[in-house]
């Protein structure tokens, strides 16, 4: 019988038809450009001729005016000028050719990146920045985040003066939020969604207002303005008065970021208003990732904000340790690393014989255990023996540094009385927050208490004793591992991050609706939450910026981020340098730490400051080799003066940076220019030396000696810096001083010589995330090639840098920059069957955003969550197993905002509020009308909560913590949930399915060994489409796709292969070796290339960049 199958190449056509006409008439939003001073006299205002602009797009297209009227999202007054609009690809070419066009980008969407921290930074009641500044009475701090739980205590204006005249604010009354609940602290209250509405017309806004659902935007603002709160603890640890770095500060709120999303249409937006309504300092804890300066919308924004003297800080994000990890590098902010303080959180365990032997634990549960057998099960893999153990103290060891993960899950499922783990592992505080007791300590300790059980004849006893706080520990400070590492990608001429401030364990206000811990089947709040990521950190350089504009109200914002800088410390407790615990504990790095740890009170008095102005950032732009439009989005003016480019900016840090393909070994030498300001009173004379010589180069200082006649003057100097252009080490750095004779004023800079960067490649600026490859439309001409650079760098630094118009789009971060602490929390289906159909998992995933999906961790049923950080506990049911969930990525994906996480709380144990959990099953949609119904929560700390329940399991733990355990995880068949992949008798099945395809196919993951027979029998399922691979990057060992694209082999039309992983996240095929993407991967999806904007990792553009 003849074959009556359409032939493949018309199925193929026809197919590739159905794609391109569903999506031809879809609306987007889109930041659009525009050059004011081509706006016709006869408008009466920018906002009319935006309007006019959107409705003269109907001559052109389909629309209509009552259609274009409604386009306009946002028509922006001070960031940048412009608007935001919906508009379908036929009406964004349209309005190209409007009067004034300059360009446009898509709207880029967004996520998320005390009691001890001021002390530890010398901040004192009665000596320094705090009485000096009257505690930043006054200044007016602007936050940008998820909003504010104004009933905390925290924000009560007790002892707080009137709010100054010329604050331009108000508070937005909005769901179960009133503009009464503002005060003399928080004096301001916005929130900012049209851009995510028009994006998602019908999505609903679950917390329509300022009110913070989520925690972080709380967090953040108390650390840096919170108001004097007494008793404030996580349930017993770090406890004391908790307070802000400048604690009669007032705090104004926008709200851009809520839990349906986020995008930078809103965050702008906020920046804008904060402008407009006068703040003082703007702070905001997110980040944007591999964009050129032109591009970023963050970048464009808080250069307005500059003109207006705010000052800007903002976090460095939490991907370190590896360098070149940094968000941004905007010159105009401060960007913030964190690093630790000198207090730690544990337990003692004492023995039968009367030793204590301390370790380390933030169980929030009983404060002590009495006197129980205690045994000792090796590396207690043997979960049936575990589980007969019973009312005892189990002490594990983990041997080989990658079996605490497995040890930790076989002990919360055996439900013993409590254990002592035996770990060298360098990254223990992910596992502190059990929700069973536990305590973690070092071989070292742990070999006194395997002593003392070997040893003893009678049966060893022991009782350990929780919530203990350890202050003065050292060393301290140290830099994080997680923190993100510079050079910056968007302009590494500029030394990145600037400076770090305590970024672990930091203790300030939350929702007391929202869950911070677990102890076995029940959930705690709290009213104050510890928290760790450089979320924290740039908060407390917010705070400190308002102590110095409270004590120096005429001083730039230059001047305040030079203040900081020069004044930083790298010496830690031990008087030895600041180590970074992320480069095996060796001296910190300028690109990790930046000029040194935050002190205020040397800030105060820096004795010398280098100030930069508008003009200065402008040459920098011109210097970028931008075009004279694209540096106008970033001024916005037309009148942009490009004489003197210069890459060499007056700023308190350098960085001289060498082609490492450069295969010459001559001897070069670079130049700085850098002028400096008295701010000290009288006369003075500085004397330079280079404290820390730069190995392998030679600097030198002309002149040597400055003498300043009066305050404010100005001298000049230059730095030059000879050495070999092939480096044997990819970094060296030092620190050029500046000793006042007579005086202690040390004026200090960090000096960094590095072959990291190739610029030719890297600077300008492949998406190290996402593959949506339109470039931003630019409506001019590059800037005459005559206008060479003035600077005085080298000819190879100066010629180093170029542009590349086909930058990518970005993920702006926000949560990124927060790391939780691990606690338990719902861990995604696992591909082998289980036992009971429960799972839970210590390091959860947000599965509100999946909702759609249904849940598929259970337990902890009525636990919902957003964008969620936190711990997330599931019991289930009689079993209560526990799992630590590990979503299998690779370094190559740490742009994916997993990062680790602290647990929501902070009552001691009278105040402690314990909620039930359910066990009964709950459905997205109930979950999500419960989230409608949220209402505050009373104030009073013995009060229930509020009705919400959250999923306190995003984000998961970060991927290269991860990693170091991933080689040796031992499946536990007790913890695995119903997995969406079925694994049968040798096979593997998941679904594949193709944007725009009528039919899903599925494939078995066990008939390919590696990605080349993966991608083969894909490309046998489309036979029209290819799969575009590279290898992996010449990585032995390593059979991982960087780039997976595919292409339409008639019309070039461009898909990305994903697929969504066992924590419900969507990921690049190709981010991870094959061996961790087959045991993670649920179900495949070809997806359209402008849909895939946030997955693609930075493996691809490495992979492109090769030779």
């Amino acid at each position: 019988m003849a074959s009556h199958s359409a032939p493949p190449l018309y199925v193929c056509l026809c197919f590739i038809l159905h794609i391109l006409t569903s999506t031809l008439a879809q609306s987007d939003n889109y930041i659009v450009y525009m050059d004011l001073s081509a706006m016709p006299k006869a408008f009466s205002g920018q906002h009319s001729w935006y309007s006019a602009t959107l409705q003269s797009l109907s001559k052109t297209t389909t629309t209509t005016d009552v259609l274009s009227s409604s386009k306009l999202i946002y028509s922006y007054n001070h960031v940048i000028n412009g608007f935001s609009a919906s508009l379908t690809p036929a009406e964004h070419e349209a309005v190209k050719s409007s009067p004034g066009y300059i360009s446009s980008i898509k709207d880029l969407p967004v996520k998320h990146d005390t009691t001890r921290s001021s002390q530890f930074l010398g901040l004192s009641p009665n000596l320094g920045a705090w009485p000096v500044s009257k505690f930043g009475q006054d200044v007016i701090i602007g936050v940008v985040d998820t909003g504010i739980w104004p009933e905390s205590e925290s924000f009560h204006d007790e002892g707080m003066t009137e709010i100054p005249s010329r604050w331009k604010g108000e508070c937005e009354t909005g769901t179960n939020f009133s503009s009464s609940l503002c005060n003399k602290k928080l004096i301001g209250a916005r929130f900012f969604n049209k851009g995510l509405i028009a994006k998602y017309p019908n999505i609903t806004i679950s917390m329509n207002s300022t009110r913070d659902i989520d925690g972080h935007g709380t967090h953040t603002s108390s650390t840096a303005a919170g108001n004097y709160v007494e008793a404030a603890s996580y349930f017993g640890y770090a406890s004391g008065t908790a307070g802000g770095m400048a604690p009669k500060a007032r705090v104004a709120m926008y709200k851009a970021l809520f839990d349906e999303g986020a995008l930078s249409s809103d965050v702008i937006a906020a920046i804008d208003q904060a402008i407009s309504d006068g703040v003082d300092v703007l702070s905001m804890s997110l980040g944007l990732d591999g964009l050129a300066l032109y591009e970023d919308p963050l970048a464009i924004a808080t250069f307005a904000a500059i003109e207006k003297n705010i000052f800007v800080s903002k976090s460095a994000g939490n991907r370190g340790p590896s360098l070149e990890t940094l968000h941004h590098g905007i010159p105009w902010v401060l960007t913030v690393a964190a690093g630790t303080i000198d207090r730690e959180f544990g337990a003692t365990i004492t023995l039968g014989n009367g030793i204590k032997v301390m370790g380390k634990s933030l169980y929030p549960g009983n404060s002590s255990l009495t006197d129980l057998p205690v045994v000792f099960m090796d590396q207690c893999h043997n979960l049936t023996q575990l589980r007969q153990v019973g009312e005892k103290i189990v002490v594990c060891e983990d041997k080989d540094g990658s079996s605490l993960y497995d040890q930790v899950n076989n002990i919360n499922s055996a439900k013993v009385a409590g254990a002592v783990f035996i770990s060298d592992y360098k990254d223990l505080e992910i596992f502190l927050q059990t929700p069973f007791a536990a305590m973690f300590m070092n071989s070292k300790n742990g070999e006194i208490i395997k002593g003392y059980i070997k040893n003893n004849s009678t049966e060893p006893k022991g009782r350990i004793e929780f919530k203990k706080t350890n202050v003065g520990t050292k060393p301290a400070p140290t830099v994080t591992s997680y923190s993100s590492r510079g050079p910056s990608q968007s302009c590494p001429y500029v030394l990145k991050p600037d400076i770090m401030a305590p970024g672990d364990f930091i203790l300030a206000a939350w929702p007391p609706n929202l869950a911070v811990a677990a102890v076995n089947s029940k959930l705690l709040y709290s009213n104050f939450n510890l928290l760790s990521g450089t979320s924290m950190a740039c908060p407390h350089a917010s705070g400190v910026a308002a102590l110095l504009k409270g004590a120096h109200p005429d001083w730039s914002s230059a001047a305040v981020r030079s203040a900081m800088m020069t004044t930083a410390d790298t010496i830690d407790n031990t008087n030895g340098p600041i180590i970074d615990i992320g480069d095996n504990n060796e001296p910190a790095s300028p690109l990790a730490m930046g000029a040194g740890q935050i002190n205020p009170n040397k800030a105060l008095d820096p004795g010398l400051i280098y100030d930069a102005n508008k003009e200065d950032y402008v040459n920098l732009l011109c210097a970028l080799n931008y075009t004279l439009k694209q540096i106008q989005i970033v001024t916005r003016s037309s009148a942009v003066n490009c004489s003197t480019p210069s890459l060499d900016l007056n700023y308190p840090s350098f960085i001289y940076l060498l082609n490492p393909n450069d295969t010459k070994s001559e001897l070069k030498t670079v130049q700085f220019q850098r002028t400096v300001t008295n701010v000290g009173e009288g006369m003075s004379t500085y004397t330079a030396s280079v404290t820390l010589p730069v190995k392998g180069f030679k600097v030198s200082v002309v002149p040597d000696q400055l003498v300043f006649k009066g305050k404010y003057e100005k001298q000049s100097y230059k730095v030059s810096i000879e050495g070999p252009t092939k480096m044997r080490e990819t970094v060296v750095f030092g620190y050029l001083s500046w000793a006042e004779i007579g005086r202690n004023h040390v004026v200090k800079s960090p000096i960094v010589v590095t072959s990291l960067q190739n610029i030719e490649k890297k600077i300008m600026l492949r998406l190290r995330r996402g593959i949506f490859h339109c470039s931003v439309e630019i409506a001019s001409e590059k800037l005459s090639s005559s206008s060479s650079s003035s600077s005085t760098l080298s000819t190879e630094q100066n010629s180093s840098s170029s542009n590349n118009n086909n930058s990518n789009k970005a993920l702006l971060d926000f949560k990124e920059t927060e790391l939780r602490l691990g606690l338990p929390g719902s861990k995604s289906p696992e591909r082998k069957p289980t036992n009971n159909g429960v799972s839970v998992s210590l390091f959860g995933k947000d599965i509100e955003k999946s909702s759609s999906k249904g849940y598929s961790l259970s337990p902890l049923k009525n636990i919902v969550s957003g964008a969620k950080r936190g711990f997330s506990n599931a019991i289930d049911g009689s079993s209560a197993n526990w799992g630590l969930s590990m979503n299998g990525k690779s370094e190559a994906d740490l742009c994916k905002g997993a990062v680790l996480y602290s647990p929501r709380g902070g009552l001691d144990e009278k105040n402690k509020i314990i909620k039930e959990t359910s066990v009964l099953p709950q459905s997205p949609k109930a979950a999500q009308e419960k989230k409608k119904n949220l209402l505050p929560a009373s104030n009073e700390p013995t009060s229930a909560p509020a009705a919400k329940a959250q999923v306190v399991g995003w984000p998961p733990i970060r991927s290269f913590r991860k990693n170091t355990m991933a080689s040796n995880l031992a499946k536990n068949n007790d913890d695995d949930g119903g997995a969406e992949g079925k694994s049968g008798s040798g096979c593997l099945y998941v679904k594949v399915s193709m944007d725009g395809a009528p039919y899903l196919r599925k494939l078995d993951l066990k008939t390919c060994s590696n990605y080349m027979e993966f991608s083969s029998a894909l490309e046998k399922m489309f036979s029209c489409f290819t799969i575009g691979q590279c290898d992996s990057n010449g990585l032995p060992g390593r059979d991982g796709l960087s780039e997976s694209r595919l292409k339409d082999l008639l019309h070039s039309s461009e898909y990305v292969l994903t697929y969504e992983d066992k924590d419900n996240d969507w990921m690049l095929v190709g981010d991870v070796p094959w061996g961790m993407f087959a045991g993670s991967c649920r179900r495949l999806r070809i997806m359209k290339g402008s849909e895939a904007i946030g997955l693609a990792p930075r493996a691809m553009e490495k992979c492109k960049n090769r030779t």
